[in-house]
């Protein structure tokens, strides 16, 4: 497997990244053919924290619910704020991995519960990013669109925030490799 990183210094030639991506994230870029390292830089930037090693890494139980970021310990508590928030008439809700955004990629999701699935909110990101593909046929454009398809500005200063992360996975040595907490703690 190779890395999107090629991309970001204009060149053919491509980085070797298998180690660095978690086995889930390279399953799920498969299936919906998009860059496994693209998809965990998105991750990364939508909803990492800091973990006790050191490293920024993706947190399944992160909402942002109109501007504020949320990270929770459990998927249960994670579930609740969300529901809240849904009852309370909130609209913009994007919820873990990859800050899938409950109003306008619900059907993506079975229920609010389904949409803080590890893998299924990597399942939806993944669909999200392939279908900004199809419009822009550039993976780093894609990754713009991804976060704000109609605001070509946001776009591309979140482009800028994806590209830092691709560019620090050619350069990390050491990952941790436990992809998801469990459940409940």
């Amino acid at each position: 497997m190779t890395c999107i990183l090629g991309l970001l210094t204009f060149i053919q030639a491509t980085v070797p990244c298998d180690s660095e991506i978690p086995w889930g994230y390279k399953r799920v870029a498969a299936q919906n053919d998009v860059p496994a390292d693209l998809l965990f830089a998105i991750a990364q930037v939508e909803s990492g924290i800091k973990r006790p090693t050191g490293k920024i890494l993706p947190w399944p139980w992160a909402l942002n619910i109109e501007g504020n970021s949320h990270f929770f310990s459990t998927k249960l508590a994670a579930i609740q704020k969300a529901k809240m928030a849904a009852n309370q008439g909130k609209h913009s809700i994007d919820i873990g991995l990859m800050q899938v955004n409950w109003r306008f990629h619900n059907r993506r999701f079975k229920d609010l519960e389904s949409a803080f699935d590890p893998y299924t909110n990597l399942e939806a990101g993944a669909g999200v990013l392939h279908d900004c593909y199809k419009r822009t046929l550039d993976w780093l454009q894609a990754t713009a669109c991804y976060h704000s398809p109609s605001n070509r500005i946001r776009g591309k200063r979140y482009q800028n925030k994806v590209e830092t992360v691709l560019s620090s996975l050619s350069r990390s040595s050491n990952r941790e490799t436990r992809e998801f907490p469990p459940e409940e703690s």
